[in-house]
């Protein structure tokens, strides 16, 4: 069994507001044919500082979207699709070759619906980078539920000095 969820919109500040699709979490990963040149441009900075430039594929895509941004991911289980997703957003706000995995902060969500749980986990990483200061490079859920996703991100306190920070993320959105 392969599990794809997928976001339909990261809003980077200073993007205006628009319509959101609606997420999909069961279905195929959205192939990302046609992307528009910032949309690419990302999907190969990802490949350059993320996980394939080790020679593994990445669990995750980029593909257009009217908000800004959307993230499509997969995994062997639905663990491993929104651990996926975590790392598709980690990449977006700091490159992944600048963070060391120094620290394991725990991270939880809930929502009403499959759906609304993955973009409030998503949030949640996204409130931890922005109040926290605290940049994720890997991700490990450990249960998620109809309602509640539990799990573990691994990374370590910003430092301008040596991060190389990415996209300013202002919402995760359906």
């Amino acid at each position: 069994m392969v599990a794809s969820v997928r976001v339909g919109g990261v809003r980077r500040a200073g993007v205006s507001k628009a319509p959101y699709r609606t997420l999909c979490a069961t279905g195929a990963l959205t192939a990302t044919d046609g992307l528009t040149g910032e949309t690419a441009r990302r999907q190969q900075a990802a490949r350059e500082v993320g996980r394939s430039s080790q020679g593994i594929t990445l669990p995750y895509e980029y593909f257009d979207h009217t908000a800004d941004v959307g993230i499509a991911a997969s995994g062997a289980s639905l663990e491993e699709a929104f651990a996926a997703a975590g790392e598709g957003l980690a990449t977006l706000l700091c490159a992944p070759g600048t963070v060391r995995e120094r620290e394991e902060r725990e991270l939880a969500a809930s929502a009403p619906d499959l759906e609304a749980l993955l973009v409030e986990w998503l949030g949640e990483i996204n409130y931890r980078f922005e109040v926290d200061g605290f940049a994720f490079r890997t991700f490990r859920v450990v249960e998620v539920g109809e309602t509640a996703v539990r799990g573990f991100g691994r990374g370590e306190s910003l430092d301008l000095s040596r991060h190389r920070v990415g996209e300013g993320v202002k919402a995760v959105t359906y």
